[in-house]
């Protein structure tokens, strides 16, 4: 047990850890050297930076409270529209949290059918048959999400429950599609919306059509 928390630690085995780590920091060593950063004058200018505002004293708080607004002028609207806000009427929730989670699978399946998944054809075989080539929605890729359900009594659903696993499917793809038209005034009517499919409804619009693949 002891060995199992030191490796969760090191995030592996801490001999390979330990060995790992110098080759690491040389390489990004000789990185910031050819980017011009010395570690030393970092903390030097850190340290200059307190002293300034420190020197500063209750001038500080002005100039950062004009970078508050100024970053939250940003920031704010950003973290408020990348979320995924998923609302569906099944029902009476008999395990809220069962349901809850059924909400977020059927929600991040559909964001991977609209944003990444493609299936690739090349004289009938699929040419991205691997996860190495198909690509899926990863970790980093799941915005923050927040589930609601609409609680309706179903008269003729077993304890007024309904199906809830695909509901949280249908709207992930019109929603996202809506945004992107909002945005640049293309509509797309076909899946994923990708960032190609983007500029060649984009060049279209101009009449200055890409040529196909």
């Amino acid at each position: 047990m002891a060995d199992e928390r030191v490796n969760r630690f090191f995030g592996g085995s801490p001999l390979a850890v330990i060995a790992k780590l110098p080759l690491v920091s040389i390489l990004v060593g000789v990185v910031l050297t050819a980017l011009g950063l010395d570690p030393l004058n970092i903390v030097r200018s850190i340290e200059r930076l307190f002293t300034h505002i420190w020197n500063m004293g209750f001038d500080a708080v002005r100039w950062l409270w004009r970078y508050l607004v100024l970053g939250a002028v940003i920031v704010v609207p950003i973290w408020l529209i990348m979320r995924l806000v998923n609302a569906v009427d099944c029902g009476n929730p008999i395990n809220p949290k069962i349901v809850e989670t059924q909400i977020s699978g059927g929600a991040l399946m559909q964001l991977g059918f609209t944003l990444f998944e493609k299936m690739h054809f090349d004289g009938g075989q699929v040419t991205n048959a691997s996860l190495a080539d198909y690509k899926i929605p990863g970790i980093h890729d799941v915005p923050p999400m927040e589930n609601e359900t609409v609680e309706a009594y179903q008269s003729n659903g077993p304890f007024g429950a309904k199906g809830v696993g695909e509901l949280a499917t249908f709207g992930v793809s019109p929603a996202i599609a809506n945004a992107i038209e909002d945005a640049v005034g293309v509509r797309l009517t076909e899946l994923p919306l990708t960032p190609e499919a983007i500029f060649r409804a984009l060049r279209a619009k101009d009449n200055k059509p890409l040529e196909d693949e």
